[in-house]
Parts: structure tokens; sequence; C-alpha cells
């Protein structure tokens, strides 16, 4: 079972700007390699081992504040919520899988009113041979936390651990089959403090340069990039660019990162109200679509009830 005898680095910093990453938000404890710095489009740059989508990604130290020492504590450090950030099988030597492809549907973690355990379930597809091992692993560090004989962790076809007692960080779980498939889910276990922003010093927050925004993208342009920003299935968040050139192949790499930009601002801004209204019903669901459409008023019925459907899922996965 994972536990508390994991190591952890002591470099700390504070996320500033949410740079449209997945289940972060301002004051944000992140945990960096604060030795290596990479010099990304003339900005000073972080590696981020999971910006909320399972990918690498690169944080700009001018959107960062060093995390104060006592805002850390040692005795609730389990507490924070787990992010699913994605869910992939990966082929092995032969052609004829062992196993068929897991999706993202059948990977949660449920939360239940004053319960506190963590506790990870995944259903797993039907297979012609078993899983053989499963290893649960610290993507920075390499740290093993779990090596086992996967029937540890299986009844019937239900993969359970409790992830409870896992320190904050970036992991990812495998599932190993027999001749190399084995399917891989992507974890980041959040710190369960926040640094209130309002104390940021005001010259941290410079801004960073913009993509912009054009108001000449057609309404059916905007709707089929978030149609594929949303999708679920083997594409679920993959990059837009190589899927929307194949329908508009005319397009500038400039306007499919506009166009991804407005796509990621109204789904977590849809996805951030939709949690409101569910789990702290500080709105009504009426307000929540009232709100987007105020702001997005482009977005068809279609894409607005995926976006319904996967905030539902989200803000149940807390």
């Amino acid at each position: 079972m994972p536990g508390r005898d994991q190591t952890v680095s002591e470099k700390h910093i504070v996320l500033i700007c949410q740079l449209n990453w997945n289940g972060f938000v301002p004051g944000d404890i992140i945990e960096v390699d604060s030795t290596t710095i990479h010099e990304i489009s003339g900005l000073r740059s972080y590696l981020i081992a999971d910006t909320g989508n399972g990918e690498e990604g690169y944080l700009p130290l001018k959107c960062t504040y060093p995390c104060p020492p006592d805002l850390i504590h040692e005795e609730n450090i389990t507490e924070g919520s787990i992010i699913i950030s994605r869910v992939n099988t990966l082929k092995g030597e032969l052609n004829d899988a062992p196993t068929p492809e897991l999706t993202a549907h059948s990977v949660e973690i449920p939360v239940y009113p004053g319960f506190k355990d963590q506790q990870l379930q995944v259903y797993l597809p039907e297979w012609t041979q078993g899983p053989e091992k499963i290893e649960l692993i610290n993507s920075v560090s390499g740290e093993h936390i779990v090596d086992e004989d996967a029937m540890n962790y299986i009844s019937g076809r239900h993969v359970n651990m409790k992830l409870t007692d896992l320190r904050p960080g970036f992991y990812v779980l495998y599932i190993h089959y027999p001749y190399g498939w084995k399917h891989e889910i992507k974890l980041i276990k959040k710190y369960p403090e926040q640094m209130d922003t309002d104390f940021f010093p005001l010259e941290r927050l410079d801004p960073i340069p913009p993509v912009e925004l054009t108001d000449d993208f057609s309404n059916e342009l905007k709707n089929t990039a978030l149609k594929l920003n949303i999708e679920w299935g083997e594409n679920f968040g993959k990059p837009l660019g190589p899927r929307i050139l194949q329908i508009y192949p005319e397009l500038k790499s400039e306007e499919i990162e506009a166009l991804e930009l407005l796509c990621n601002n109204a789904k977590y801004e849809f996805f951030g109200l939709y949690t409101k209204a569910i789990n702290d019903k500080s709105i009504s669901e009426m307000e929540v679509y009232h709100q987007i459409y105020d702001k997005y008023p482009w977005i068809n019925k279609d894409n607005l009830s995926m976006l319904s459907s996967q905030g539902n899922y989200y803000a149940m996965r807390g």
C-alpha cells in the first residue's frame, strides 16, 4: 500500500497563473526541480511532469512564487485531492492484444460524503490473458511505490488500490499484461494547502505574452475545434492541431494555437462553474449555462451537452 515513507523533494513553488492546466488553480503548490531552468520561447521555465493532461509542460518562472516552508504541514500532507490526468493502453510485441484498450470512463476515484479514503478503482476490459504485474511510479523521481503481482490488487475484473496515504506528486500506474502490453494511468496527487493569491507580490505577476484571440473564426470552425478538444476515447487529451488540420488544412499554426486556447478557456471555465453548482451549490446549474452563453454564445447544443456530461463527471470525482 502506498504510504508515508516515500521520499519527497524540498523544492516547491506556487502556481500563480492557471495557464489552462486541467485541475490546477492559482495558489496550488507544485513540486519542481528548481535547480534546472529551461529557456522556452524566451521565458525561463520549470519543466512540470504533468500539466493535467498527462503530458509534460513548461511553467514560466514569472508565473510562480516560492512556497513558504510553513505552508506545508506534514500531519495532513496526504489529504489533497487526486486528478486522473491520462488513461492509455500501450502496445506490446504482438499485434494480437491480450486486452482491449482501457477507457477513461473505466477509471475513477469515488468521493463519498464523510469518507476521506481515496480508492482508485479500475474496471478492466475482458482479457484473453490476464494482468501479470502492477507498478506505481513517481514520475519525477522514478521511485517505485508499488511493484507487485497484479492479483494482489485485482478482484474479478476490478483493480482496487488505496491511495489515501500517497504523498503529493506526479505518478504513473502501469497494469502489465503478457508480451509487453500495459494499461497506463497517470495521476496527480495535489497538496491539501493553497496559498492565498492576494498576498503575491505584484511584481511577480508580469503577464506572459498572450496568444492573440481573433473574432475572425466562424462559429462552425470554433465548434468543430471544441468538439475535437473535448473528445473522449483514444483522442482524449491529444493536441488539437493534427486532427483539425484534417478538416481545415489551410489553418496556420498560430490560428490553431488560438483555437486551442479559446477551447481550453471555455472548457475549464465551464468545468469550474459546474463544480461549484454540483459540489458547493454556490450557483445553480441554470446560472452556469447563462454565464457560459454570455461569454461564449457560439457554443452549439451538442458541445454544450458534452460539456455538461463531462462537467458532471469531473464534479462527482472531486
